[in-house]
């Protein structure tokens, strides 16, 4: 399955996600069309798994951004995830053609929305668990803030900005939605708090991802 998942890689790259067939697959590796289907049903499960696979690693990715923080506040929390994202992309660019195109298939967009839902309730628990966020705030609503990465993201992979471009809008994005958001925080939630201290409100877990 590895050589299969390798060669959708290398077809989203050199011809994008609509040349990704069972058949090129077959061309491209040498293993039978029938051997292919064992795995897969049909291209849209390739494209699936060969998302979960980079999911995966992009929740590695972000997990240990977070781990080398000396402190965490919601700033930067917000900041080593969505940096970690963009770089995760910036590097393996066949993700951005399977995350972002508009034709996608519903089982795709089902894995990202469950990714949204993941992060979003970990980011709230996180905020809660930590003392991040006042009494009196109003909901803040995590997943909305998921969304909005995807949609920030969107914006700054697919519109042909330099790497440079793509980091500087960046970190205005985290500027726009901190700043924001920081007018409900703590005093900790603004300032932060040790990076041993938050994981051990967590219970020791260093994130939501399973490492």
């Amino acid at each position: 399955m590895d050589a299969i998942l390798a060669a959708a890689n290398e077809i989203i790259i050199a011809a994008g996600l609509e040349q990704l067939t069972i058949r090129e697959i077959a061309r491209r590796t040498g293993i039978p069309s029938s051997t292919v289907y064992r795995y897969f049903k049909d291209r849209d499960e390739i494209a699936a798994s060969f998302l979960d696979r980079e999911m995966e690693a992009m929740d590695l990715a972000t997990a240990e951004a977070v781990l080398k923080l000396k402190r965490v506040s919601f700033r930067s929390l917000l900041a080593a995830g969505m940096f970690a994202h963009l770089e995760y992309h910036q590097a393996h660019p066949a993700i951005v053609p399977v995350w972002f195109s508009d034709s996608r298939s519903p089982l795709v967009s089902d894995r990202i929305k469950q990714m949204d839902a993941r992060t979003g309730a970990w980011l709230a628990e996180a905020v809660e668990k930590t003392g991040m966020v006042a009494e009196d705030a109003p909901d803040y609503q995590p997943d909305l803030f998921t969304r909005l990465g995807d949609r920030a993201l969107e914006y700054i992979l697919t519109n042909g900005f330099s790497i440079e471009s793509q980091n500087e809008q960046m970190g205005r994005y985290v500027d726009m939605v901190a700043s924001y958001i920081e007018q409900f925080l703590t005093e900790r939630g603004v300032v932060g708090l040790p990076t041993t201290e938050f994981f051990a409100a967590l219970g020791d877990r260093p994130s939501h991802f399973e490492l």
